[in-house]
């Protein structure tokens, strides 16, 4: 491992999040193992990363409304995530 990186071990899962945006190219389709390998996670994990980034862009849009500095309240713009991703 180089200097500066975390073992996924480590990493929190918005870092795990992050690497697989990172390692996601945007000029062609890649594939889990490709994904995985360069996060340096296990095929399953980036898989179940994957399925639940994919399922939540699948839902409705929430959106905050910031009462305070320290308050957040949220609604949903419409509907439910769906109930599972068919790939």
């Amino acid at each position: 491992m180089e200097e500066g990186e975390k073992s996924v071990a480590r990493m929190a899962p918005d870092e795990i999040i992050e690497a697989i945006f990172k390692a996601v190219p945007t000029e062609r389709f890649t594939n889990v193992s490709e994904i995985s390998s360069k996060v340096g996670c296990s095929w399953a994990s980036a898989k179940k990363y994957l399925d639940l980034v994919w399922r939540i862009q699948k839902g409705p849009r929430m959106i905050p409304n910031f009462v305070s500095r320290r308050q957040i309240i949220w609604k949903k713009e419409y509907g439910n995530l769906p109930d599972e991703v068919v790939v």
